[in-house]
């Protein structure tokens, strides 16, 4: 009984590793991309926590920037005045705050495009794991 078993037992066994196999790398393939989401996800939540404080803190130094501005500009107008005449030195000092405005809108604009990308070191992994899995389903 056993000598007539183990002929089919043989290639059950064979078929059998051969699925055990396949079905162990579609496992751990799944793991990895649950993994690698993960990770994207982390990565993700952890930059827009950075963006968040980052927005609250420029938001802050704005207003008092605003402030600071408006005395300033008072101060150098009212300075220029004993120059100049009154409107003139306000119209000055309006056009010196245009350049820094300018100024500061080119390098917001620059920053703005340099941006992000997709978190390389998932993505990188990600590929590394799709090429591990096909090298592993490959006969």
């Amino acid at each position: 009984m056993s000598g007539a078993g183990s002929p089919r037992g043989g290639q059950g066994d064979g078929a059998s590793t051969a699925a055990d196999a396949a079905t162990n790398i579609i496992s751990h393939v799944q793991t990895l991309v649950r993994q690698e989401i993960a990770l994207v996800k982390a990565q993700l939540s952890d930059a827009a926590g950075h963006f968040g404080k980052a927005a609250g803190a420029g938001g802050a130094a704005a207003v008092m920037a605003l402030y600071m501005l408006g005395f300033f500009g008072v101060a150098g107008a009212l300075g220029l005045t004993r120059v100049v005449p009154d409107w003139l030195a306000f119209v000055i000092i309006g056009a010196v705050f245009l350049v820094f405005l300018l100024i500061a809108l080119l390098i917001a604009r620059s920053q703005a495009t340099k941006g992000s990308e997709a978190p390389s070191v998932a993505t990188t992994k990600i590929k590394e794991d799709v090429a591990w899995a096909k090298q592993q389903i490959k006969p």
